[in-house]
C-alpha cells in the first residue's frame, strides 16, 4: 500500500467561538506556516480546506505576507480553493453554489493556482447536483466525509454521477477528514496506528493507494509529519508498504493510473449510520435562513437582472458592490453559520453580515430601478409614469402591486394608448411630501408650487437642474413644505408583459376609473373566493378547501398548524419521550373578509392556540403550564392566478416546540418531488433505516425530513399539489391515509447541544451551552403558496420562480426614452427551463443567461429569443468560459438551444453587437 499523508486544517470560521476570535488563531497558524515553509524546504504542502477566504481573513490582519504567500502558493506547497468559503450544500441557492466557485476561482487566478478538486470534508450530507456544479468549472474530482455508509458502498473510490450523467471521480473518507490526526505521537504508536489503518483502508481501497487526512478542526500544520514519515519507513513489518508527504491531487493521480473499476452512485447522500446529517439544521434558527433566502433573491432575481439590463442601455454595472454583497452572503453560508448550529454570539454576527449585504443590496435596486426606467418612453400620456418590470425572461400576465405618492387625492389610470386600466386600492395614507425623504423625485403640478418653495432651496424655476420634462409638472424641492399629497398601494393588472421586458402605466389627477365590469374578476363572498382556476371556501376553524375547476378536484381541510414539542437542539430536531402534539383543527378562527377584488381577494384567518411553554424540568415532557400562540394568515387569490397566496405572522413566546403548517393532499404516495439546486429530486416518503436504526448502532434516527429550495410537490395519475415557499427550507410528507405536505416554520431550540435525544443518542453535537435567541421569541412572519395541478409536474418551477419574482414598480418622470432601435428584449422559451441567473460576465463585456430544465423529460426544441443589440450566443460553462467551436447559431434574433436533458443546467454568453455601446 501507497500511503497518501496529506497535512490540512478545517477552519470553520465562527461556531462554538466568533469568527474573530477563530481569526486569531488563523494568523498565528499562517505566520507559523510560512516561516516553516521557508525554513524546511522539505515539508511537501499544506491544504488550507479548499477555501480561499481565509487568505482575505490573514491579509485583512497581514498585509505585508502578501508576497510571501503568493510564492508559496504559486509553488503549489500552500494548496488554495476551489470555494471561496466550505458552504452547506443545501440551504444556499444554486446560484449561491456557483458563485462560491466562481468567487473562488476569481481569487485563485490572482495567485495562479487553484485545487481542481472538490473538496467537502464536513458538510452534513452531499447534494445531488455536486457533479454538474463540478463539471461546470472544469473539476471531475471530489473529496468528502458525511453522508454514505456501507448500505450504498464498501470502497472508498467510486463514480458519483448527477441526474443529467455528469460524473466525478469520487474519494470517500469514512473515517471524517481528520482519520490521521490522533495518531500517536510516539514511533511505536505511530507504527501500530499506522498497521491498523492499512488492514481497515487497504480493504475498503479500489487501489493500492490509502488516504492518512493529518489535520481537525483549526489544528496546526503538523511540523511532526517528517518524524512521522521516517518512523514508518523504519518499520520492518511495514516495508512493503510505501509512505510519502503528499496530497489530493498527487493521490487521484494513482488511483488514476491503476485504472480500477469503480462503482457508480447517483443521487444525494443523506444516510446517518457512521456520521450524523443533523436532520433538523434545516428549520433551526430561521431568521437566519429567511436573511439568507432574502439576500440571494435581491440579487438573483431581481439587482443582477436589471443591472444587465441596464448595462446594456450603456449605465455602469456594479460589479464590485454585487460581489462585496455576495460574499457577505457567502461567508455567511458556512455549515455552522447558515445552519444555525452555533452560539447566539456567532449568529448575531451572521446575522448583521446578512444587513450588510441587504444595506447594499437595497441601495442598488432603488438606483437599478430609477435608473432602468430612466431610459424608457414615459411622455404618450398625461399624469405621473409607472413602470413596470419583468426581470425574468418569460412573457407573464399578473397583477402587479405598486407604491406611489401623488399630490391628489383621486386619480385614475391608463396605458400607453390612454386606455383605462383597471386597478384596486389597498391602503392610503396621507404624507407631506416636501418632508419625506423618499419623495424627492416627486412631481406636482406647477401651479401648486409656490415661488418660495423652490427659493427656499436656493432652485428658480427656470433652473436646467430642476429637470423639467414638460410644461405641467416639475420637482418637488426636497425640503419643501406645505404641499399635502398621499402614499397609495394598489394593485393593477398587467397583461403580456415582455421576458425582462416592461410596461408604462399613467396615474392622472380626476375620478376614479370608469371601469365597470372587469372580465373574469375576483369574487368573494363570506366564506369564499373564487377567479377563473380556483374556488376556496373557508370552514370555521381556518381549514379551507381547494376546487381546481380545470381538473374538478378538491383538496380539503388544507392550512392546519401543528405545534409539537423539541427536546433536540440546533442540529437536530428531536420529540420528548412523552410528545404531546397540538393542532389548530379544533380551534375556532376569527375569519374576516379584507378585499372583495376586482383584482384581488384575501381574508385573514386569526388563530388563538394554546401550546405547552416549554419542555418539563426534566425534558421527557411538555410542561403543564400552557401560553398563547397567535396566528394570523392572510389568505390572497388574484385574478388569473392559478396560486393562493399566504402570509402568515406567529406570535412566538414558547420554547423548544416546533410549529409546521400542513396541506393534505388526498393524494397517496410514497415519494415527494422537491426543488434542489438545479433540478428537482425524487425522494422518499419513508425511510426503511427507520425500523434497524437502533439496532444496528446509527449515530441518528434517518427521519425522512428533507431541505427544499422553493417547492415541493407530490401527485399521481390524475393530479398533484405543490408547496411553493419564498423563506420556508424544510418539509416532511407525513399522513397513512393520504400524504400531507408538512412545511417546518421553525424550531423554537434554547440549546446548541444536548446529549441523548431521542432521535440521537449519545454525545451532544456542538456545546452544551443556551442558546436563547434560537428560541425566536417575537413575531416570525412567513411567505408560501399552494398550487394545485392536473398535468405531470405543472410546470411547478415556473410558478415558483413568479412566486418569488413578482414584477416590479417604480415611480418615475416624463422622458422621451430611447429609440425603438435600442432592442434589447432576452427571453427564452419553454417556460420550464427555469432561469437562475441573468448577469454581467466576470471577464469580459457580455451577458451570462443560466437556466435548467425542470421537467422531467428532455427539451429538444427550446428557443433564446434576443433582440437588435445581440449578435452572439455561445455556450458556457459555469466559469464563464466558452468554447468557439459551441457558438449558436441564430436568425432573426432567434437562437435554437441544443438539446437539454432533465435536471441539466444550460449556461450562454450572449454577446452585444460591434457598433454598440455600453459600459
Amino acid at each position: 500500500m501507497k500511503i497518501h499523508l496529506v497535512t490540512h486544517t478545517h477552519w470553520d470560521r465562527e461556531w462554538y467561538r466568533t469568527y474573530e476570535e477563530f481569526r486569531i488563531f488563523l494568523v498565528d497558524l499562517l505566520d507559523n506556516l510560512l516561516d516553516h515553509l521557508q525554513s524546511n524546504p522539505g515539508y511537501q504542502s499544506f491544504l488550507l480546506d479548499g477555501q480561499v477566504v481565509l487568505l482575505e481573513d490573514y491579509l485583512h490582519i497581514r498585509p505585508e505576507q502578501a508576497n510571501r504567500l503568493k510564492k508559496y502558493i504559486q509553488s503549489g506547497r500552500i494548496i488554495i480553493g476551489p470555494l471561496y468559503t466550505q458552504p452547506d450544500e443545501y440551504i444556499p441557492s444554486a446560484e449561491s453554489l456557483v458563485r462560491n466557485f466562481l468567487i473562488g476561482s476569481l481569487i485563485c487566478e490572482e495567485y495562479g493556482q487553484k485545487m481542481p478538486i472538490g473538496y467537502f470534508p464536513d458538510s452534513f450530507g452531499q447534494a445531488s447536483q455536486i457533479p454538474q456544479i463540478l463539471n461546470g468549472f472544469g473539476i471531475d474530482k471530489v473529496v468528502f466525509w458525511r453522508g454514505l455508509c456501507d448500505k450504498q458502498l464498501t470502497k472508498t473510490e467510486f463514480i458519483w454521477e448527477s441526474a443529467d450523467g455528469s460524473k466525478v471521480t469520487a474519494v470517500w473518507m469514512p473515517f471524517s477528514y481528520g482519520n490521521a490526526y490522533l495518531m500517536p505521537a510516539d514511533e511505536k504508536g505511530i507504527v501500530k496506528f499506522t498497521q491498523k489503518a492499512i488492514d481497515v483502508l487497504g480493504a475498503m481501497a479500489t487501489t493500492c493507494n490509502i488516504l492518512f487526512m493529518r489535520g481537525w478542526d483549526h489544528s496546526g500544520f503538523s511540523p511532526e509529519v517528517n518524524k512521522i514519515i521516517q518512523s514508518i519507513k523504519r518499520e520492518p513489518t511495514l516495508k512493503d508498504h510505501e509512505i510519502t508527504h503528499s496530497n489530493l491531487e498527487l493521490l487521484f493521480d494513482a488511483i488514476q493510473n491503476e485504472n480500477p473499476k469503480l462503482l457508480t452512485l447517483k443521487g444525494e447522500f443523506r444516510e446517518p449510520k457512521t456520521m450524523r446529517i443533523h436532520a433538523g439544521i434545516d428549520s433551526s434558527r430561521t431568521d437566519l435562513k429567511q436573511l439568507n433566502r432574502k439576500c440571494q433573491t435581491l440579487l438573483e432575481k431581481f439587482i443582477e437582472p436589471i443591472c444587465a439590463m441596464n448595462w446594456i442601455l450603456g449605465i455602469q454595472y456594479p460589479k464590485p458592490m454585487i460581489n462585496q454583497a455576495w460574499k457577505y452572503i457567502l461567508q455567511s453560508q458556512a455549515h455552522d453559520s447558515i445552519c444555525g448550529c452555533c452560539t447566539d454570539q456567532v449568529a448575531r454576527s451572521v446575522r448583521n453580515r446578512f444587513i450588510s449585504a441587504l444595506e447594499i443590496e437595497e441601495s442598488l435596486l432603488r438606483r437599478a430601478t430609477s435608473d432602468y426606467a430612466k431610459y424608457q418612453a414615459t411622455d404618450q400620456q398625461d399624469g405621473i409614469p409607472i413602470v413596470v418590470i419583468n426581470p425574468l425572461p418569460y412573457k407573464r400576465t399578473e397583477i402587479a402591486k405598486a407604491e406611489v405618492v401623488i399630490p391628489f387625492e383621486d386619480f385614475n389610470l391608463c396605458d400607453i394608448s390612454g386606455k383605462d386600466v383597471p386597478y384596486q386600492v389597498i391602503s392610503r395614507e396621507k404624507i407631506q411630501l416636501g418632508i419625506d425623504p423618499s419623495v424627492e423625485a416627486m412631481r406636482v403640478a406647477a401651479e401648486e408650487v409656490k415661488k418660495d418653495l423652490l427659493e427656499e432651496v436656493g432652485r428658480r424655476p427656470d433652473d436646467p437642474s430642476i429637470y423639467y420634462n414638460n410644461e405641467d409638472y416639475v420637482p418637488l424641492a426636497p425640503r419643501a413644505k406645505g404641499i399635502e399629497g398621499q402614499r397609495v398601494i394598489f394593485h393593477l393588472s398587467v397583461p403580456q408583459i415582455s421576458a425582462c421586458g416592461n410596461q408604462v402605466y399613467f396615474l392622472r389627477n380626476g375620478r376614479k376609473n370608469t371601469v365597470k365590469d372587469i372580465e373574469k374578476s375576483i369574487q368573494t363572498g363570506k366564506d369564499f373566493m373564487e377567479n377563473e382556476f380556483i374556488r376556496v371556501d373557508f370552514h370555521k376553524n381556518g381549514l379551507l378547501d381547494i376546487l381546481d375547476k380545470k381538473n374538478n378536484a378538491t383538496y380539503k381541510n388544507l392550512h392546519l398548524f401543528e405545534d409539537g414539542g423539541d427536546a433536540g437542539d440546533t442540529y437536530n430536531y428531536s420529540p420528548p419521550v412523552k410528545e404531546k402534539i397540538i393542532s389548530s383543527s379544533n380551534l375556532k378562527a376569527k375569519i374576516t373578509n379584507l378585499d372583495q377584488g376586482p383584482l384581488v381577494g384575501s381574508f385573514r384567518v386569526e388563530l388563538n392556540m394554546n401550546v405547552p411553554k416549554g419542555l418539563s424540568k426534566d425534558g421527557q415532557s411538555r410542561s403543564k403550564k400552557s401560553i398563547s400562540l397567535k396566528i394570523i394568515s392572510t389568505v390572497s387569490l388574484s385574478q388569473g392566478s392559478k396560486i393562493l397566496n399566504f402570509h402568515t405572522k406567529v406570535q412566538n413566546r414558547s420554547d423548544d416546540h416546533r410549529v409546521r403548517v400542513l396541506f393534505p393532499s388526498g393524494i397517496t404516495c410514497d415519494h415527494s418531488f422537491a426543488e434542489e439546486q438545479f433540478g428537482i429530486i425524487k425522494r422518499p416518503n419513508k425511510r426503511k433505516a427507520e425500523s434497524y436504526w437502533k439496532k444496528e448502532k446509527w449515530t441518528e434516527n434517518p427521519l425522512p425530513v428533507y431541505p427544499m429550495q422553493t417547492f415541493v410537490f407530490v401527485r399521481n395519475k390524475n393530479k398533484g399539489l405543490a408547496f411553493i415557499n419564498k423563506d420556508i427550507t424544510e418539509y416532511e410528507i407525513i399522513g397513512k391515509k393520504e400524504s400531507i405536505i408538512a412545511g417546518t416554520l421553525f424550531r423554537g431550540i434554547g440549546a446548541m447541544g444536548r446529549p441523548n435525544l431521542v432521535i440521537r443518542p449519545g454525545r451532544a453535537s456542538g456545546l452544551e451551552v443556551e442558546t436563547p435567541d434560537a428560541l425566536l421569541h417575537g413575531d416570525l412572519e412567513f411567505n408560501y403558496a399552494i398550487y394545485p395541478f392536473s398535468d405531470n409536474g405543472g410546470n411547478v418551477s415556473f410558478y415558483a420562480n413568479c412566486f418569488n419574482t413578482p414584477l416590479l414598480t417604480v415611480q418615475t418622470n416624463k422622458h422621451p426614452g430611447l429609440s425603438d432601435n435600442f432592442d434589447a428584449q432576452i427571453g427564452i422559451k419553454p417556460t420550464c427551463l427555469s432561469c437562475t441567473c441573468l448577469k454581467k460576465a466576470e471577464r469580459e463585456n457580455a451577458l451570462i443567461l443560466r437556466v435548467y430544465n425542470s421537467s422531467g423529460n428532455t427539451v429538444a426544441n427550446g428557443k433564446l429569443k434576443l433582440g437588435k443589440m445581440f449578435n452572439h450566443v455561445e455556450l458556457a460553462n459555469l466559469n464563464e468560459q466558452t468554447d468557439s467551436e459551441k457558438e449558436l447559431v441564430g436568425m432573426d434574433g432567434e437562437w435554437s438551444l441544443p438539446q437539454i436533458k432533465s435536471n441539466q443546467i444550460l449556461s450562454l454568453k450572449l454577446k452585444i453587437n460591434d457598433d454598440q455601446t455600453a459600459v
